[in-house]
């Protein structure tokens, strides 16, 4: 034994290097072996053992991040990596990291000590405290199942409950889903608030007893005033049965609300009145008077102290709560009950459907507290509360502040505080604070209101059925006249007739969406005039046969409005950038010469404005068409499959934000299939590049289109005697065309960063010309060869000599 002590002292002591150098040396294994570090340990212990080890075993600062990699276990160690820790990170930021991530979330902790804390307050019903105690089983336990997160709602549900019958009840029904037992629990406490509100005994304020002088015989007084105090005491008790059954009238009107204002403040009255004459009463002689509560002499029962210590801590009856709120509230709690013409939004507040009143005389926005418990994830700033005054004066009870997500409608989404308050007449009030930043136009006569540009619908029990009957007297069917034949590709103007009784009316017609299923005809929206029930009507027949339309086919609606539900729901305010855009590009195309007259200019702005939708703001901001969809007929050829060319470095950065942005336009796709093009870079003028892709071994097994094209010696014959010449490009104009879904797989190219193909008609293609001379032909007939000339994505228009 001596030995071997000896020789493990000589293993601790330090030695020296033949260098010199002095460094000592180390020997471990006389130290306890260090546990690895799971999920399961207590992070902060763990450090402090390891710290210890590392002053014990003299590790230096340089070692240690190395060290704790060595007792990491795997699942710990690849999320440390991801995380950019590394055994070169410093060991006070690698400490750092690994305890804020595998720490316990303290939020975490807090609320499951405030469920097992929770208890329900005096005045919360069975319903909110359910609530508020599965919000915070939610928060508690956010990973468990919700069976789990019920069950622990459940059980401090009976723990916490503050009636003991109601406890006994939950017990028993222990079993029953957490939704029937609040049921249970809700009904239980409405019989017993019935009983108390029944029993209710009055609270008469009695003045401390005074010397009496007088001679006469003491119990002939006490006679006398007990005598007077009980019928004053039974007639406080009648007063207030009358005041619990004045709580069941149901109020269906205003006249009704004010008749029973006035009559609590009738009994409140007398029943003032009656205390006044007990306090006022003859002081009595209380030294023979025996109490019939405690026993005790010197007072009676009324007075007892032992009586008004219990009634104290009695939980204060709603009942008497609503009598005397009533009694001290004016008239103005009466706005509250006619919703008929309230203007309200459907929404949401964090994801639970709410109906918000929209209030234009409100300086603030109010949320009841209920909503904000059932929204759950909110957190009630305290130290934000106000206090506000309603419109009849009274000061409205507040809890404070919460940040929420309003959602109105199907667009509009917004984050704003909010003042969180009891007892709130509506579940949720929008106040000047939420419509002014928002510029809030309100529309009462057609039931909407417009909020940063997005026009939203109203609703009431009166809105909708109003809105119908005014829409139906404002609008008609059209229907033809008499029966035509449209001939193939031909334009034709035809007479429809309503069926309303309107001799002359200006408004919009809209062409039926039957129209094109059915006899695969379209007709043009319009802005039209009636005349004598009749609107004339264009028709476009773009197949190649002739179709005939018989007598009394519907062809549209006519509304003397101009604006629809339908254009209102997709119109949006454009934002600052685009109308920068747009300004830029028409000051450019209204550039003429001095010569024109400043009256022309002003009218060429002016038509530009009214048309910038055309405009191409970008490359990427272009319109699609379903008129035509361009095809690739390979026939029976095998699919081809290339590879992707070498791409420069320095280029490489370029492709992928090429894809990017033509991805994210939802110009290309990517693929999986079994064609496959190289892609080149082609420099522009400017130093930018174009995205091209070789499709030479594809246009050769490709079939091509006989769609002709238009020959430069007659276009020039039919121009020959214009005046007036004006040209219309259009941008990325093959990118408006879609490729059919089943030749998708055919314009597919290859990149480094993957496989993809195209959505649009993309540039290369020997077809591709062809397809879109077709389309405009046909967008163009009965105005091709007579007042504009078309050449694929090219247009001039001119004007005959007059």
């Amino acid at each position: 034994m001596s030995g071997s002590a000896s020789d493990n002292k000589k293993e601790r002591k330090a030695v020296t290097h033949g260098d010199g150098s002095g460094i000592e040396a180390r020997s471990t294994q006389w130290l306890p072996p260090l546990s690895m570090l799971t999920e399961n340990d207590d992070v902060i212990c763990w450090f402090a053992r390891l710290e210890a080890f590392f002053k014990v075993a003299r590790i230096p600062d340089c070692e240690k991040s190395s060290v704790v990699f060595m007792y990491l276990n795997e699942k710990i160690m690849m999320e440390a990596t991801s995380r950019g820790i590394t055994p070169e990170t410093e060991y006070s930021d690698l400490k750092e990291k690994l305890i804020n991530q595998l720490r316990v979330d303290i939020n975490h902790f807090e609320r499951r000590v405030e469920l097992l804390r929770a208890s329900q307050g005096t005045r919360e019903n069975i319903e909110s405290y359910g609530a508020r105690l599965l919000t915070l089983s939610k928060q508690a336990f956010p990973t468990a199942t919700q069976t789990t997160q019920t069950q622990m709602a459940k059980d401090q549900l009976i723990r916490g409950v503050n009636n003991n019958k109601i406890r006994e009840l939950l017990v028993r029904a222990e079993e029953t889903p957490f939704d029937e037992l609040l049921k249970l629990a809700r009904q239980e406490e409405k019989v017993q608030d019935r009983m108390k509100s029944a029993a209710c005994d009055a609270a008469v304020s009695v003045l401390a007893s005074q010397p009496n002088t007088e001679t006469q015989p003491a119990r002939a007084s006490e006679s006398r005033s007990t005598a007077a105090s009980d019928r004053i005491a039974a007639a406080l008790e009648e007063e207030e049965e009358q005041s619990f059954d004045a709580l069941a009238v149901r109020a269906d009107s205003e006249q009704d609300i004010e008749k029973l204002v006035c009559e609590f403040r009738r009994l409140l009255a007398r029943s003032m009145r009656l205390r006044g004459r007990v306090a006022n009463s003859p002081p009595e002689q209380l030294s023979d008077a025996a109490c019939w509560n405690c026993g005790r002499g010197g007072h009676y029962r009324r007075s007892c102290p032992l009586a008004n210590a219990e009634r104290s801590r009695r939980p204060p009856n709603r009942a008497t709560n609503r009598v005397r709120t009533l009694c001290n509230k004016t008239q103005g709690v009466v706005l509250s009950v006619n919703t008929k013409w309230a203007a309200e939004l459907a929404g949401k507040v964090n994801g639970r459907s709410v109906r918000f009143l929209v209030d234009t005389g409100a300086a603030v926005s109010v949320i009841r507290e209920s909503e904000v418990n059932m929204a759950g994830n909110v957190r009630i700033s305290r130290h934000g509360s106000r206090q506000i005054v309603a419109a009849n004066g009274e000061c409205l009870e507040t809890v404070g502040t919460a940040e929420l997500d309003i959602k109105l409608g199907d667009k509009f989404l917004a984050r704003h505080s909010m003042i969180v308050a009891r007892n709130l007449s509506h579940p949720c009030l929008l106040g000047t604070d939420f419509l002014r930043p928002r510029k809030a136009l309100i529309d009462l006569g057609d039931g909407r209101i417009k909020l940063d540009g997005i026009w939203l619908n109203l609703e009431s029990p009166h809105t909708p059925n109003d809105r119908n009957q005014r829409e139906a007297e404002q609008e008609c069917d059209i229907c033809l006249l008499e029966t035509v034949t449209l001939p193939a590709r031909t334009e034709v103007i035809v007479t429809g007739k309503s069926n309303a009784n309107w001799t002359t009316k200006d408004g919009f017609f809209e062409p039926a969406p039957k129209l094109v299923t059915n006899h695969s005809v379209m007709a043009a929206c319009s802005l039209s005039r009636t005349h004598r029930g009749t609107v004339p009507v264009r028709l476009l027949n773009g197949t190649d046969t002739p179709i005939t339309l018989f007598k009394d086919t519907k062809l549209g609606t006519y509304s003397t409005t101009y604006s629809t539900e339908s254009t209102r729901k997709t119109v949006e305010a454009p934002n600052a950038e685009s109308t920068r855009k747009y300004s830029e590009l028409i000051e450019n195309m209204a550039k003429l010469s001095h010569d024109v007259p400043h009256t022309i200019r002003r009218r060429l702005r002016t038509l530009l404005w009214k048309y910038k939708q055309i405009i191409a703001t970008d490359e990427y901001n272009t319109g699609r068409t379903n008129a035509c969809k361009h095809s690739i007929n390979t026939g029976d050829a095998s699919p081809i499959k290339q590879p992707p060319r070498r791409i420069p470095y320095h280029q490489k950065e370029t492709v992928r934000r090429m894809l990017s942005e033509m991805t994210n336009h939802k110009v290309i796709e990517p693929s999986c299939g079994p064609w496959s093009s190289p892609i080149v870079l082609v420099k522009k003028k400017d130093g930018s590049y174009r995205f091209c892709v070789d499709y030479r071994k594809l246009n050769l097994c490709t079939k091509k289109d006989a769609q002709p094209l238009p020959k430069i010696e007659e276009t020039l014959e039919t121009l020959s005697g214009a005046t007036w010449f004006s040209t219309l490009d259009m941008a990325s104009g093959y990118w408006q065309v879609e490729v059919a879904d089943e030749d998708k797989e055919k314009s597919a190219f290859a990149t480094p960063f993957g496989l993809y193909q195209f959505r649009v008609m993309p540039f290369g293609l020997c077809n591709a010309p062809a397809t879109f001379q077709r389309l405009m032909e046909t967008v163009l007939c009965g105005l091709h060869w007579t007042t504009c000339m078309v050449y694929v994505i090219a247009k001039s228009q001119f004007r005959p000599r007059a």
